[in-house]
């Protein structure tokens, strides 16, 4: 159901509470609520990387950076290590939703980059600093070939 069906469901439901008047409060709510929804799905979804670019990042991350990426994770290697690699994209989503104007912007340059630098920023060793940096690198250079914002903001 998308928001207009929310909205019809609130108006009928006012409509039968309270007349007329209970239709205008209840569409009124109901325009409300799907923003209300929109929100959340937005924050808890976090922007989800879609999973074949998602392994593309993790295989070139790991190809260009090795040391880098062995001393964020050390001694852990094959499937755990992609898990790893794969949960610290994913939180790259949700911190880059909180720098996007709209849902559609999550992966933006800009927003990506304000993301990495508020992981790198509440880091807690230098290693997973340096890790944001590699993967700030590599999706500069795997999505964004003419950056923007490349000596503007760094992590």
């Amino acid at each position: 159901m998308g928001p207009l069906g929310l909205i019809a469901i609130s108006a009928i439901i006012g409509l039968v509470a309270g007349g007329l008047g209970g239709a205008v409060i209840g569409a009124a709510l109901g325009f409300l609520l799907t923003f209300v929804i929109a929100g959340v799905v937005r924050v808890v979804q976090g922007g989800a990387m879609p999973r074949k670019v998602r392994r593309a990042l993790i295989v070139n991350l790991v190809a260009n950076h090795p040391s880098i990426v062995a001393s964020a994770f050390p001694g852990i290697e094959g499937d755990r290590l992609y898990k790893a690699l794969e949960a610290t994209l994913e939180n790259i989503g949700k911190h880059a939703v909180r720098h996007a104007p709209r849902p559609d912007q999550v992966w933006t340059e800009t927003a990506v980059t304000l993301g990495l630098k508020d992981m790198a920023d509440q880091a807690h060793s230098e290693q997973m600093r340096a890790l944001y940096r590699a993967v700030l690198e590599q999706v500069r250079t795997d999505w964004y070939p003419i950056s923007f914002l490349r000596g503007t903001v760094e992590i």
